[in-house]
């Protein structure tokens, strides 16, 4: 009898991880370490980039709402605590750098964004082949890696030039290093196109924080967010975009991530011009999948992980979300258009050809022989390996959950 091997099975971390590990344990038991503070994160980000307008302060409360979850409920390692430490100084420093762009180019604030087109879709729904096929299109603008990691460059110095690139090749290179099975769930391509997530979590409500700890506490604070909080959220998500546009324009945005689909009708109306693409697929697939993502992430600073707790927080979040990007898609049929995984897999070309007329964007043979050049070019070969089993879920379990959300 085999034995079947997942990608997020527990293994030993990479030695780098366990010498920090080891390091850390005895500084604790030596009494020497302090846990998170809202306070010392807020003061390391100013010291760093010796700024101190971050604008907006409504981050304030979900950050304060985060720090509590990691150091009351996610069971973090030394390794794991210095990844959320770093983690939040890292996002508060970005807010930083972008209230400093918008004084240094006010009018960087005025643009109106350029149509966005945005993927939102559970994993394994066909998010990433749809996004990259939209980002063949040389009309079409998407979100850069290095831009989406650090949207405003450094503040101008003396024989300093802006190393974003560079910086973001770095930082790929060590993610990957440091959970080696990332690169079989979601590689990270520095050149590339990328999520529009690590824009969200620069404002601190965002569900992607979830696959660095166990935090349930912050997840039910952000399924009960008021449509206040949501439209500064979504108000600064978009400038952002403003600051990113007004460095580089070069045509209509197109986007990507799966953290819009819990807010789908704020996003709709923060950007009045903005089109989704909703793809779905059976969630027998999709919800082991999902949880695998955030195994491996959380696998790299966590004392112990319940694979089967995580399984059901995992399949009643990705259904409430689900139930949610539905709701917006019939309230608002014209700016929000469903893509099935079937039809995206099997026919690439007539799904854009589909979204195009949709929406009303020229589609021609031009752009079709584009669309297959890239597809004959790019091959994927499977690697990332989950069951529902691996969680302690059934299909029959999840298939009764989204049965009566309305997503064939």
């Amino acid at each position: 009898m085999t034995t079947r091997s997942y990608t997020a099975d527990n293994g030993n971390p990479p030695p780098l991880v366990s010498a920090i590990n080891g390091i850390g344990s005895a500084l604790r038991r030596a009494g020497i370490g302090h846990p998170l503070s809202t306070g010392e994160i807020l003061k390391a980000a100013r010291r760093r980039t010796r700024l101190h307008d971050w604008g907006n302060a409504f981050f304030l409360e979900p950050l304060q709402c985060l720090v509590d979850a990691f150091e009351d409920e996610a069971k973090l390692t030394p390794f794991g605590r210095m990844v959320a430490h770093n983690l939040f100084i890292y996002h508060v420093s970005q807010r930083l750098y972008n209230q400093d762009y918008l004084q240094r180019h006010p009018e960087a604030a005025t643009l109106e964004l350029r149509a966005p087109l945005i993927v939102v879709g559970m994993p394994r729904t066909g998010t990433t082949l749809a996004y990259n096929l939209l980002c063949q299109d040389p009309a079409n603008r998407p979100l850069m890696f290095w831009e989406s990691i650090q949207p405003a460059p450094l503040r101008p110095l003396p024989l300093v030039s802006d190393r974003r690139v560079f910086r973001s090749r770095i930082a790929a290179r060590i993610i990957h290093r440091l959970a080696p099975g990332l690169k079989h769930v979601h590689p990270l391509d520095p050149d590339g196109p990328e999520e529009c997530t690590w824009l969200m979590a620069n404002t601190f409500v965002c569900p992607a924080f979830g696959m660095f700890g166990r935090i349930p506490s912050y997840m039910d604070w952000l399924w009960n967010l008021d449509h206040g909080t949501w439209s500064k959220v979504y108000e600064d998500y978009a400038n952002q975009l403003r600051i990113i546009q007004h460095q580089r324009d070069t045509g209509q945005w197109v986007l990507k991530s799966p953290v819009h689909f819990m807010s789908l009708e704020p996003l709709l109306r923060a950007i009045p011009n903005a089109r989704i693409i909703l793809t779905h697929r059976d969630s027998v697939d999709v919800v082991p999948s999902a949880c695998s993502l955030f195994a491996v992430l959380r696998g790299m600073g966590t004392e112990h992980q319940d694979m089967a707790e995580l399984g059901k927080l995992m399949l009643e979040d990705l259904a409430r979300g689900m139930q949610r990007a539905q709701e917006a898609h019939d309230s608002h049929p014209d700016r929000v258009i469903k893509a099935h995984y079937q039809q995206v897999t099997k026919d690439p070309v007539e799904t854009i050809r589909t979204i195009y007329t949709h929406f009303g964007i020229p589609f021609d043979d031009a752009l079709a022989a584009r669309l297959d050049r890239w597809l004959a070019e790019s091959k994927h070969v499977k690697s990332h390996t989950y069951g529902l089993d691996q969680f302690g879920l059934d299909p029959k379990e999840v298939q009764e959950r989204f049965s009566d959300i309305g997503v064939d």
